[in-house]
């Protein structure tokens, strides 16, 4: 290699770069990798020189064959090819840049896609909500809503008030129910039970709160009451005879219903132990005043042991509550004496055949069902029915007193019988309808259960709300009520501890409430009892 004083100048070392380099002497040096260097052969070159690692080109890898020779440059010549062709630190981050600003991927959505996206959500929400709206005949009863409120606002009647407004809560309760199984669905399965379970009585949960707002105390208890005997009574009285009219005999998982036996019974205790120590004093306002203190006291002991329950069924020992294999169900279940009777009717139930056949395709088709509606519709869904349901109940309470002036019908009847039975519609539907398809364990679930958070979450709930806004709700009923919530229980356990069911235990549920309605009916006014 020659001196510094034989070294060309940089005007001459230009010529010495050859003309059939892979980017030629007029091409653009790449600044994203390496040069490949020519004094030296390819097989000598390392990985990092024979690849330009932006591109993901190799350094010998031309479609063009002249590309591929190499041209052997002088040493001063090659000394300046060195210089230039070394790599920099780091490649610039501007070229990334803009080379990934050029991809469709990455370009800003535009304002068409925007509204083309809003108007699909749009549809989808209104193919969603239409759905929900015409996925039960009950639904027809939704017209009573706008009904009931222009009544309301045009001052008619309160007995009219009352009975559209009652109509107008049935088809909302299945809304209601109907939205929660939506959302729940997910949430998973422990926060979709958690919310099943809240909502499962939210609609007497709004009656109960409005009523006792207005200082309707025995409108509210006597409700309370009324939605245990008519889930333990009415629904699963009913479940049991239309099961039974289509099997012989059904059955069920019988340990679930012996725990729901002992809740059971300590709710019955609950209410007649303050109803006893009411009885015990001599002077009404010295009960009154300790009773009040009892109920709340023992409110806050429901309110542990459900939360217990809760823990119990969904996470300790949720095993228990596994229905009973379809093979013995079906191994069970011979039909019934109106068995092809039912089966003829345009009820939309199947026969004995299909639903001994055919349960697990109707499982995975509801399970598919209950997975076409969004979150968003559900949601929404949700909180409207909820606020009809409260406007609904706020017409309903208000119309209430000026009904009893100019009605034979007692206060105890309405709350005992009349405000359950509308409340617990929905409730009602599906019971009788699963246990017609021979699924029992959830038709108890749905009834017995719905007794169990009655009496253990939303009656010790509602007398703890009572004690915040300064309501003096307690768990003292009166004697009519006690007795009847005792006798019920005490036969529904009897009944439902065996894990099989048949129609003339429904029967014998049913003509109880009869019984107890009819009592209700004539039951006397506050002025005329002793």
């Amino acid at each position: 290699m020659g001196g510094a004083s034989d070294e060309p100048d940089i005007s001459k070392r230009k010529r010495f770069w050859p003309d059939k380099s892979p980017f030629g002497r007029s091409a653009k040096i790449p600044t994203g990798g390496p040069l490949p260097t020519y004094d030296q052969p390819a097989s000598n070159l390392n990985s990092s020189e024979k690849t330009i690692t932006n591109n993901g080109l190799q350094a010998g890898s031309s479609a063009n064959s002249d590309n591929e020779k190499r041209n052997v440059l002088p040493d001063g010549a090659a000394d300046a090819t060195q210089t230039v062709t070394s790599p920099p630190a780091s490649p610039p981050q501007q070229s990334e840049q803009d080379t990934s600003s050029d991809s469709p991927v990455n370009k800003p959505k535009t304002k068409g896609s925007l509204n083309s996206r809003l108007f699909a959500g749009i549809k989808r929400f209104g193919v969603h909500t239409k759905d929900a709206l015409f996925h039960s005949w009950v639904n027809v009863l939704l017209v009573f809503v706008p009904v009931g409120i222009v009544v309301k606002v045009v001052n008619l009647s309160p007995g009219l008030v009352f009975g559209i407004n009652c109509i107008a809560i049935i088809p909302l309760a299945g809304l209601l129910v109907y939205a929660t199984e939506s959302v729940a669905s997910r949430l998973g399965d422990t926060l979709g039970a958690l919310l099943n379970v809240s909502f499962g009585n939210a609609v007497e949960l709004i009656l109960f709160i409005i009523a006792l707002t207005k200082n309707e105390i025995r409108i509210v208890q006597a409700s309370l009451l009324g939605s245990i005997l008519s889930n333990l009574l009415l629904i699963l009285g009913m479940a049991f005879l239309l099961g039974g009219l289509r099997f012989q005999e059904q059955v069920y998982n019988n340990t679930v219903t012996q725990m729901s036996a002992c809740l059971l019974s300590l709710s019955v205790i609950s209410l007649l132990l303050p109803t006893a120590f009411h009885a015990s004093f001599s002077d009404t306002k010295d009960a009154d005043v300790n009773t009040l203190k009892i109920s709340r006291a023992t409110s806050v002991v429901l309110l542990i042991i459900y939360v217990l329950y809760l823990l119990f069924q969904l996470k300790s020992h949720s095993y228990l509550y596994e229905s009973t294999p379809q093979h013995i169900i079906d191994e069970e279940s011979h039909p019934g004496i109106l068995a092809d009777t039912v089966s003829r009717q345009p009820s939309g139930l199947p026969n004995v055949a299909d639903a001994n056949a055919g349960t697990t395709d109707e499982n995975d088709g509801e399970a598919a069902e209950e997975e076409v509606m969004s979150r968003t519709a559900a949601t929404v869904l949700l909180l409207v029915s909820t606020a009809l349901v409260a406007v609904c109940a706020e017409f309903l309470v208000g119309a209430i007193p000026g009904m009893l002036d100019n009605s034979p019908v007692s206060e105890e009847f309405i709350g005992l019988i009349v405000l359950p039975i509308v409340s617990n519609a929905a409730e009602h539907l599906t019971a009788v309808t699963v246990a017609a398809k021979n699924k029992m364990d959830l038709a108890i679930g749905v009834s017995v259960g719905s007794s169990i958070q009655i009496s253990l979450f939303v009656t010790p709930l509602v007398v703890i709300l009572g004690w915040i806004i300064g309501r003096d709700m307690t768990l003292y009923f009166s004697l009519f009520e006690t007795v009847c919530l005792f006798v019920t229980v005490f036969v529904v356990n009897f009944l439902v501890l065996d894990g099989r069911s048949n129609y003339l235990e429904g029967s014998l549920l049913m003509a109880a409430y009869m019984i107890i309605a009819v009592s209700a009916y004539y039951f006397p006014d506050v002025d005329s009892q002793s």
